[in-house]
């Protein structure tokens, strides 16, 4: 799929992950003139003869997540809706790119004061009242699935391909069905498991997530279902029955809706007194540019060195001073045979770095294909300077001296590459 233009319009830059419904891929929208960035999924269930999913059923998710996007996608923490279409007999979603990191990094790399946990806790909450006012059950909510979006810090939920629309009787409630058992089981609770969930179902999944956050981990739980957590937290007693009414193992016992947990933290005199507080916290830094860069080298060792292009640009737009992604770039542009781009790329590289001998001589290796040999044997001489056992920089400058009619230069050149590397004495014998 790397490389393809789908609906006429969405390049296919890179592949973001797969699961039983189809999969995701990083696109670019030809209709606008700068980089916009999109998610077209591609509807490919993964149907084995052990699974209960029918292709039926995986149309019909896919088509719901299309219709619920449409719906709630204008809320500033869930992505937009494209675009939704057939192609070849195929269906592709269209939805927006959102730039960031997921929850889990942050739940495995640092400690979560109080009011972090209630900071955690609303912003989860306010996008799931604002879906369940929509008559919505997401079925899917784990940290994969919140987003923490580089340009506004703002937690975003994502993935709305096992959402669940609630059917409403004549009297306004919610009517229970029986549906298909779809969620990640360490997030899922009883009734979810056994096609029967609700809005408690994800208040369910919300909860466990904020306990994660308070110890570090997923509770264990005791004989008769309900988690084992509260001597591992260093959080109120107050602020830990809440949470352990989200996650009661029995829905009747828990809160029923996101906004009945919300009613309660802002009348709650333990959290306006956390955001009253004066603390010091270490705040969590992720590497965005790193995320990219992982990214990109992926593209260029698959060969897809157009697309890996676009990203290294992506890494360079914010983190400039990144050299070895201004390295890979050069390397990618002389893939493509741009060699007066690559070298220019390997100036910027070695602005930053400028002892790095790998550098130089690739440098050296594109001055020499443009025959622009005097630069070239500076370049080669630069990167044995800075790494002596360089047998490859030592055969080329071999090379360039020999044209340049230093013969003697030459022939001590090609004895240093030999005698770092034997091999290199047939090519000797040759010239």
């Amino acid at each position: 799929m790397i490389g393809k233009i789908i609906g006429g319009r969405y390049h296919i830059i890179y592949f973001l992950g797969g699961g039983g419904f189809g999969r995701a891929y990083l696109a670019k929208d030809n209709n606008f003139a700068d980089d916009y960035w999109c998610v077209v999924k591609h509807l490919q269930p993964l149907l084995s003869p052990l699974s209960t999913m029918t292709w039926e059923t995986a149309k019909r998710l896919f088509e719901s997540e299309a219709r619920v996007l449409r719906t709630l996608g204008e809320y500033d923490t869930i992505p937009k809706l494209i675009d939704y279409f057939e192609e070849n007999q195929e269906l592709y979603l269209v939805e927006e790119f959102i730039d960031g990191y997921e929850l889990t990094e942050e739940l495995e790399n640092i400690f979560f004061d109080e009011l972090q946990i209630y900071e955690l806790l609303i912003s989860i909450l306010e996008t799931l009242h604002f879906i369940q006012k929509n008559n919505v059950i997401h079925r899917d909510i784990t940290p994969d699935n919140l987003i923490r979006r580089r340009k506004d810090n703002k937690l975003v939920l994502i993935d709305f391909g096992a959402v669940k629309q609630i059917l409403i009787d004549n009297e306004g409630l919610p009517r229970r069905s029986h549906t298909i058992a779809i969620g990640k089981e360490n997030y899922m609770p009883d009734e979810q498991a056994n096609g029967r969930p609700g809005f408690y179902s994800d208040v369910y999944a919300v909860g466990v997530i904020v306990i994660q956050a308070c110890i570090g981990a997923i509770p264990l739980k005791d004989d008769n279902g309900e988690f084992i957590w509260r001597n591992q937290a260093d959080i109120s007693p107050a602020l830990a029955n809440i949470l352990d009414k989200m996650t009661s193992c029995y829905f009747k016992n828990r809160y029923q809706s996101a906004l009945e947990v919300l009613n309660d933290i802002n009348n709650f005199p333990n959290y306006l007194q956390a955001k009253s507080t004066n603390r010091k916290v270490k705040i969590f830094k992720f590497n965005y540019a790193d995320i990219w860069y992982k990214r990109a080298n992926e593209l260029r060792n698959r060969k897809h060195h157009e697309a890996a292009l676009l990203l290294y640009k992506i890494v360079i737009d914010i983190q400039e001073k990144h050299y070895k992604a201004w390295f890979n770039m050069g390397v990618t542009l002389s893939y493509l045979h741009l060699y007066n781009d690559a070298i220019q790329s390997y100036n910027q590289a070695l602005k930053l770095k400028s002892k790095s001998s790998e550098a130089w001589f690739h440098k050296g290796i594109l001055l020499y294909k443009l025959s622009s040999y005097e630069e070239a044997l500076i370049a080669f001489n630069q990167a044995i300077q800075f790494h002596l056992h360089h047998a490859t920089a030592w055969l080329y400058r071999g090379y360039i001296l020999n044209l340049l009619g230093s013969e003697e230069e030459a022939i001590e050149s090609f004895r240093a590459a030999i005698k770092l590397r034997p091999s290199y004495a047939a090519i000797f014998d040759n010239i």
